[in-house]
């Protein structure tokens, strides 16, 4: 009667042993997802603020050689017009519309004809979450 006690001892150890063996790996390659994630967002932090402090010193607000533009077919959605590249730039999302110092009395409302005229440059995004 020992002997099999015994045996069933040992046969939940090793299925406990291989229990908590099978749980660290998951919650290794779960951590390791969590680390790639956090990085990939730390270089994204990285980029965004990059490319703010380009802009920043690129368009000053009330600073010659570019525009804010609206369609008239979508006023909600605003452009930083370049003046000497001929491209519009979208600004994806409000934070960074404000965080580059622009106000909505500097838009431009331009008709439609005339917005899709000028070429598409890359989309501006340094804060918050694209638009949809």
């Amino acid at each position: 009667m020992e002997a099999s006690l015994s045996v069933k001892l040992v046969t939940s150890q090793i299925f406990n042993n291989y229990a908590v063996g099978v749980g660290a790996l998951i919650a290794g390659v779960g951590g390791f997802k969590l680390l790639i994630d956090w990085g990939s967002n730390f270089v994204e932090q990285v980029r965004r603020r990059r490319l703010e402090i380009e802009l920043r010193g690129k368009y000053l607000p009330n600073r010659g050689g570019y525009e804010l533009i609206a369609s008239s077919s979508n006023p909600d959605w605003i452009y930083l017009h370049d003046k000497k590249t001929n491209r519009k730039h979208h600004i994806a999302s409000n934070a960074t519309f404000l965080a580059l110092g622009y106000d909505r009395s500097m838009v431009k409302h331009i008709g439609k004809q005339v917005f899709d005229s000028i070429g598409d440059g890359d989309e501006f995004l340094t804060r918050g979450e694209k638009y949809s």
